[in-house]
Order: structure tokens, then C-alpha cells, then sequence
């Protein structure tokens, strides 16, 4: 029984000139098949565009966020970035930073907008990961994070994500929901 992520992906290698993938997986991905939606990143050098949603994927988490991470080191430009992982349970601090790691590795991100909607293990930690990883974007100018419904994030993971974007000077807006 494929999922829809495993179905895009197979027909993506087909497609090596994409340049742009807008998928909404059912909520049955697991790390494992994070591991194709790499392997097609590293095949297409020609992707600007990744707007990815895996709500409800009880099955994902830190693993497939590193793979993912690892990921868009193969994706030299890719520009716009859209990330939902609302109510997917295992995806925790070691995650985003792996992600956050790996959009570091995307020079060329100018637009970004992840959501980790009730990830309660995310907390002030990855919070901190990704003002470090996003900081570090030289073409970043739109940027929006939603962390609506957690409960583990507070004061200092704000503080410490506004301290790491301080970094970014071309960022003209940030908004975040919480």
C-alpha cells in the first residue's frame, strides 16, 4: 500500500526539469519514505520551489527531518521553502536541528514558512535551532513560523530564535504564531 508521498516521488523521477513540488501527503509518512522525497531532491538540481505539508504523520519524525536536512544540501535552487508538520508527535528538538542544519545548506532560501503546530517535544531548544539555522540565510526575506498550540514553547525560546534571526539583515518580515 504506497503512499501519496511514495507516488509523487515515483513520478518525480520521471520529471528530472521540475522545478517546483506542492504535495500534501496522506498522514501515513514514515521516516523511511523521507528517505525517497532525498533521493529525488539529489537527483533534481532544478527544484525552487518545496512546499511540503505532513500533518497528522504519527509515523515522522526526527529521523525523517534529518534525512529531510541532509536533503537540501542537493538543492542549490531552491528558493521558496513551505514545511507543515502540525500534530506530528515525534518531531522534537533533534529534528529541527537537523533541519535547521540543513536549510543552512539552501543559500539561496529566500521565502520561508514552516509550521510545527502542536509538536509539543519542538520546545525553546528548537526554537534556538532554527534562529541559528535561519540566521545564517543571506537571501532570507520572508520568514514565518507557526507554533500554535505549544505548550513547551516560552519566553526564552523567542528570545533565543529572535537572537539567532538578528543575524539575518535582509529579513524584512517575521511574524510568528504561537
Amino acid at each position: 500500500n504506497s503512499s501519496t508521498l511514495e507516488h509523487a516521488i515515483s513520478l518525480g523521477f520521471n520529471m528530472q526539469s521540475c522545478r517546483a513540488l506542492n504535495l500534501d501527503c496522506d498522514d501515513d509518512v514514515t521516516n523511511a519514505e523521507m528517505a525517497l522525497l532525498v533521493q529525488w531532491l539529489e537527483s533534481t538540481k532544478l527544484v525552487t520551489t518545496l512546499d511540503l505539508t505532513f500533518d497528522g504523520c504519527d509515523d515522522l519524525g526526527d529521523a525523517g527531518l534529518r534525512a529531510l536536512g541532509r536533503g537540501f544540501g542537493s538543492a542549490k535552487r531552491l528558493t521558496s521553502l513551505g514545511l507543515s508538520f502540525e500534530s506530528c508527535g515525534d518531531v522534537g528538538v533533534r529534528g529541527v536541528k537537523a533541519l535547521a542544519r540543513g536549510l543552512r545548506a539552501a543559500k539561496k532560501l529566500a521565502d520561508v514558512h514552516l509550521r510545527f503546530e502542536k509538536c509539543q517535544l519542538v520546545g525553546n531548544a528548537g526554537m534556538k535551532s532554527l534562529g541559528r539555522g535561519l540566521g545564517d540565510a543571506k537571501r532570507l526575506t520572508i520568514l514565518s513560523l507557526d507554533f500554535y498550540w505549544n505548550e513547551t514553547l516560552g519566553d526564552a525560546g523567542i528570545k533565543a530564535l529572535g537572537q539567532g534571526l538578528g543575524a539575518s539583515k535582509t529579513c524584512g518580515m517575521k511574524s510568528l504564531g504561537r
